[in-house]
């Protein structure tokens, strides 16, 4: 595991109430320079709310962290390990204990959506943002919306309904600095542009070579005739 994603984690575990401050934590955390917004920015193929992540080293529940934390934590853990059904279940009693967080939408999402289970994961997707929105946290917003827009663009017949949701992840983007970057969304909607100009232009192509076909079958039938009685 990356030291980045270890101290990235152990703050989320932090930011949750999982554990107490780890001086190795804040000592790595210290060495580890930020990385710039085009350097954090992924690309179409691989973005952060398409892969599971990974659990902090040393994040495990303390003894005064909430039910919800700790059932969260459990879930988080146990993406790690692709356990998604007990994943599944963690992230539900979460949401059980407390369904106005975004937290456990959010990984709730992430297993739905590794099982194949596409539908499910952008109802938890969208709900993880509108939790974000609702209690303030637009990192969590940002996140769900993230989640959301990936979930569609790999949906079969979904790619007009992908752009748009990438376009408001853009405004939101650009209305929130420093929240998301805003290479991200403007990148996948250049690759759906690209996408759906292709498309176009392959049915136009087609559709000339099934015209001349036609024309050339119909061309062939009239001479038949023809050809049959000069002999």
């Amino acid at each position: 595991m990356s030291l980045v994603r270890i101290c990235s984690l152990a703050i989320l575990a932090l930011s949750l109430g999982l554990v107490a401050p780890h001086a190795s934590a804040q000592r790595a955390s210290a060495r580890q320079p930020a990385r710039p917004a085009a350097q954090r920015a992924a690309t179409p193929a691989a973005t952060p709310a398409a892969t599971p992540p990974a659990a902090a080293a040393d994040a495990h529940p303390g003894p005064s962290a909430s039910p919800y934390a700790r059932a969260v934590q459990h879930c988080i853990e146990k993406l790690v390990a692709h356990d998604l059904d007990g994943a599944e279940v963690d992230a539900r009693e979460a949401l059980h204990t407390e369904p106005g967080r975004p937290e456990a939408h959010y990984y709730l999402a992430v297993a739905l959506r590794t099982k194949g289970q596409g539908d499910a994961a952008l109802a938890e997707y969208r709900a993880a943002a509108q939790m974000g929105s609702a209690v303030g946290e637009p990192m969590w917003q940002a996140r769900g919306m993230q989640g959301a827009a990936e979930v569609l663009e790999s949906l079969p017949g979904r790619l007009g309904d992908a752009r748009e949701a990438w376009s408001q992840l853009l405004a939101f983007a650009q209305a929130n600095a420093g929240v998301m970057p805003v290479e991200l969304p403007r990148a996948h909607i250049t690759a759906i542009d690209r996408a759906s100009e292709q498309e176009r232009v392959y049915i136009d192509v087609r559709q000339r070579i099934a015209a001349r076909e036609a024309e050339l079958a119909a061309t062939a039938a009239s001479m038949a005739p023809a050809h049959g009685r000069g002999h």
